[in-house]
């Protein structure tokens, strides 16, 4: 059934029609509201882009882009009521800046610095270590391909190496152009002028590799005397605790938190002199008639029952034979009755051959040897672990408890080839360098080697060694000798009175007495000449 529709209706209904149709094409002919990146057709505003200094590799000069993103709250001109989101607007500015020069590869910067110099021959003379040989066997020969400069590396014992230093430059001689200075001495070759300055060299740009990075080096501080540098560290290594740590977890040994003597000649005792494990013994030392022994226990024994400092104060009065002083020596010398025979006769490379073979179950040894050790004996790879020496907590007060041992190269002060022996030291102390030697030997001098290869090491060898170096770093537990002027004159004849105690001469006490008395009287003078020495830091 229809219902009919009024007129009035009908004519509502149709002018409803009409009047839509008009506001949709209304609304069509309307801006539209941007929903990306706008393209805008009237003028905005846009923030102002700052003036931008532009440091970046290439030929000065060079044209940078720099885009700078910034935004606008929607198109000019909209005539829509809804609200238009931000829209983003990218202006791109270019600005015309000064580049830094790029750095060439350092072969190549030696190359054409080394020009001048080309068919020199310059002469090193270094100790016979793992770092020395290193460098006498692959460094010197790449350096003189490089650059035409004959690079003659001489090495030799510990102790003929400083006779020939010393004599060389008191007879003002330049048969040696190099030389390797280990850090302890470097007060007295600083304090005799027995070394030249590198600070002109380091500062002269024709000489000095732009990529060189001295800062990086974090040992460098210990090679400044009167505030010049006056050597460049290639290898730095601590001396610290080592132990055979899958014996240790065979018989279920933990070590404790903080090592103690007690606990070191606890685990000497249980293994004895090979009994325990066929060739292995309970301690290792290097106590043979030779400075050595002086070291061991100035450097590494001595401070870990708190006689810092080798025992003298700054007003140069002795203090090692006290209480503590004369503890330490007794329990050293208990402790060689569990080292291998021959003991007497050790030197540091006699302790470095024991671990290498696993003939010890723990000793202080110096950690380049670690290098060595793997090479030589792969076996021994994962078998070692390492520590802070271990400390007597009745004479221990705080401070420095290890020796933290250097070497570097610095230029002997008659030579006639100085730039090309800078050259040389640049070389070897490069960061390239110095990271093929953290590689092969385990020793570092610059911190971008130490963090970019320290966790890599420790994981290879499973000892732990450079996390502990950055540790002790950190804390500032080791240290190199004291800048004693007389070091030679002490070291190479303080060792003779203590080896009595080793040989069962005397006891470790009247060794110690017998000590003091001769440091007393190579003093006196010293004394005279110099009073006080400045604070020990």
């Amino acid at each position: 059934m229809s219902i009919p529709m009024s007129k009035t209706v009908v004519y509502l209904l149709v002018l409803l029609i009409v009047l839509s149709i008009v506001s949709i094409a209304l609304v069509a002919t309307l801006p539209r509201a941007p929903t990306g990146v706008v393209t805008v057709t009237t003028p905005i505003t846009v923030p102002t882009l700052s003036v931008v200094t532009v440091t970046a590799p290439g030929a000065p000069g060079a044209t940078v882009t720099v885009e700078k993103t910034v935004t606008v709250p929607g198109a000019p001109g909209a005539t829509v009521t809804t609200t238009i989101p931000p829209t983003t607007v990218t202006q791109t500015v270019t600005v015309t800046g000064t580049a830094a020069p790029a750095i060439p590869p350092l072969a190549e910067w030696l190359a054409s610095a080394a020009a001048p110099y080309k068919g020199v021959t310059i002469r090193m003379v270094t100790e016979s270590t793992p770092t020395g040989l290193f460098i006498r066997d692959v460094l010197a020969a790449e350096f003189e391909k490089i650059t035409g400069i004959h690079a003659i590396v001489e090495t030799v014992s510990w102790d003929e190496m400083f006779r020939k230093e010393i004599s060389t430059v008191q007879a003002k001689a330049s048969d040696y152009d190099v030389f390797y200075v280990e850090q302890d001495i470097i007060a007295q070759y600083g304090y005799n002028n027995w070394l030249i300055p590198l600070d002109d060299f380091i500062a002269n740009p024709k000489l000095t590799y732009p990529g060189y990075d001295i800062n990086d080096i974090f040992v460098l501080d210990q090679y400044i005397y009167n505030g010049k540098i006056l050597a460049i560290p290639f290898e730095s290594f601590l001396k610290i605790y080592v132990y055979r740590k899958d014996l240790f977890e065979k018989y279920g040994i933990k070590l404790p938190d903080v090592l103690t003597w007690d606990f070191v000649k606890k685990v000497a005792e249980f293994f004895g002199t090979g009994t325990k494990e066929p060739g292995v013994y309970g301690w290792v030392a290097q106590a043979a008639y030779h400075p050595c022994l002086f070291y061991e226990m100035v450097e590494s024994v001595w401070p870990t029952f708190g006689v810092q400092y080798w025992g003298i104060t700054n007003g140069l009065e002795v203090r090692f034979n006290n209480t503590c002083g004369k503890k330490a020596y007794r329990t050293y010398i208990e402790l060689l009755k569990y080292a291998p025979p021959g003991v007497s006769s050790y030197t540091w490379d006699e302790v470095g051959a024991t671990f290498t073979r696993g003939g010890a179950v723990q000793g202080l040894m110096y950690a380049e040897f670690f290098g060595t050790i793997f090479k030589q004996n792969p076996n021994m790879i994962g078998k070692y672990g390492v520590a802070y020496p271990p400390i007597d907590p009745d004479c221990y007060g705080g401070g420095y408890i290890g020796y933290f041992d250097m070497g570097g190269m610095g230029i002997n002060p008659y030579s006639k080839n100085k730039e090309a022996a800078w050259l040389f030291i640049q070389w070897v102390t490069s960061k390239e360098n110095v990271k093929r030697i953290m590689e092969n030997i385990n020793t570092v001098v610059r911190w971008s080697a130490l963090e970019e290869l320290g966790d890599k090491l420790d994981a290879k060898y499973g000892h732990g060694y450079f996390a502990l170096l950055k540790k002790a770093i950190k804390e500032r537990v080791f240290r190199g000798a004291p800048p004693f002027p007389f070091h030679l004159d002490i070291s190479q004849q303080a060792y003779a009175p203590l080896h009595k105690a080793v040989t069962g001469e005397t006891t470790p006490e009247a060794a110690v007495d017998e000590m003091a008395a001769l440091v007393k009287k190579i003093l006196a003078p010293w004394k005279e000449k110099l009073g006080v020495l400045p604070p020990y830091t």
